[in-house]
């Protein structure tokens, strides 16, 4: 798929003053001429290729690095990936208020603590991408059930670290 697949016919041909040689990634072998699109086309483009490439639910698994909440009630949470403590993937999330509000019930209802930084979870998500806010996951529910699996490893982990400290 090209790039002017996803755009509008408004975009135009110029004539080149660069010739090719000089700069051969930015023209066609066979022309010098170069397709030009507006940045807004672009991000179209984009928008409408992961809209239809991502158009259903993942699992996705990862890190709640850090939770940024709107005066609004909507979070944003940083959520990477780490590989022995190094950031290794990352990307935002979203949660709409309404859906923050049912998933963080039914997260203090199993796990008996709110929802925070730090927590490895399992995010049930759309990928989405918006012309003026990039890349992100909207995250429609997460499995508290999985989070209390991790919560056990982490202590279990916690006690033998503190027993091999002699505490």
């Amino acid at each position: 798929m090209s790039l002017s697949d996803g755009l509008s016919e408004r975009s135009y041909v110029q004539k080149s003053y660069v010739t090719t040689h000089n700069f051969p990634y930015l023209y066609s072998p066979m022309s010098e001429e170069k397709q030009i699109f507006t940045l807004q086309q672009v991000t179209g483009s984009i928008q409408k290729v992961i809209s239809e490439r991502y158009n259903r639910f993942y699992w996705v698994q990862a890190e709640m690095h850090k939770l940024n909440f709107t005066n609004k009630g909507h979070c944003y949470p940083e959520l990477v990936q780490k590989e022995n403590g190094k950031i290794v993937a990352e990307m935002r999330g979203t949660i709409w208020k309404a859906q923050f509000d049912k998933i963080s019930r039914s997260f203090m209802e199993v796990v008996k603590e709110p929802l925070r930084d730090g927590l490895s979870l399992l995010f049930l998500v759309r990928i989405s991408f918006h012309p003026l806010y990039g890349m992100g996951l909207e995250i429609m529910d997460i499995d508290p059930t999985y989070a209390l699996g991790e919560l056990h490893k982490e202590r279990e982990e916690t006690l033998k670290r503190l027993t091999g400290e002699g505490i």
